[in-house]
């Protein structure tokens, strides 16, 4: 399943002193660096030090609603990198369960897209992990509230990459018939070639519906053009 992207400084010694120094740094330029760190160096250490920064914010009085939304972001990346980094499965649930509470408490549903996903991802991957099916459906229900909101907030990457996953779990599962709602909406939406994971996603689509259908030869064909166009994808 592809995790949502997010949204100790490199090998450096990290100390007191210099701790007390980023604690001063505004939260959106945390939140830009933590970003920089993760997504362009690699550096999963130094993006887990921003964000903590700001996700420990939370105890302070009187802040607005974008520092929330600051926080809450921080909180669901700082799952993601529990998950994606550390295996640390239980960090990753707290974190990304606290995100979660808070983008439904003050709106967040830009955000809120992205946690039913992690969520859903931390979820498949602990079931993975120990050959337990009885988190399965709420792996599922995760995905497609995942999707659900991503469609009604315009966050497009997480509405297609929620239904990739959802065909993943069906391929895994053989009942195609679990997602067919799913299929159906996603199948009516019209997206710009912008949104990376579209076209892959589009053909996964058809060729999971004709291996269902037993048109083997055409489900073939849909995933040589699926495998031709995944080149192009840089998704993690």
């Amino acid at each position: 399943m592809l995790l949502a992207s997010v949204t100790m400084l490199g090998a450096n010694a990290y100390n007191v002193n210099q701790y007390n120094q980023w604690v001063k740094i505004s939260t959106e330029e945390l939140m830009r660096r933590g970003q920089d760190y993760l997504q362009n160096k690699g550096w999963a250490d130094s993006a887990m030090v921003c964000y903590s920064i700001v996700a420990d914010r939370a105890q302070h009085n009187g802040l607005d609603s974008k520092e929330m939304y600051h926080i809450a972001r921080a909180l669901n990346n700082i799952g993601y990198i529990y998950v994606a980094y550390y295996y640390d499965y239980q960090k990753a649930y707290e974190n990304v369960k606290r995100s979660m509470e808070l983008s439904r408490q003050y709106g967040f549903n830009n955000n809120l897209a992205y946690v039913y996903m992690n969520m859903a991802s931390i979820l498949d991957s602990r079931n993975r992990l120990v050959s337990d099916e009885t988190l399965s459906t709420e792996v599922l229900d995760n995905t497609r509230l995942a999707f659900d909101v991503a469609v009604k907030s315009g966050e497009w990457n997480v509405a297609v990459t929620s239904i990739y996953n959802m065909l993943d779990m069906i391929h895994d599962k053989g009942e195609a018939e679990l997602i067919a709602p799913d299929l159906a909406r996603f199948k009516g939406l019209q997206l710009s070639d912008s949104v990376e994971m579209w076209q892959c996603t589009r053909m996964f689509c058809q060729a999971t519906e004709a291996f269902f259908a037993g048109q083997y030869a055409t489900a073939l064909e849909y995933y040589n053009q699926m495998e031709a166009k995944a080149q192009e994808v840089t998704t993690n």
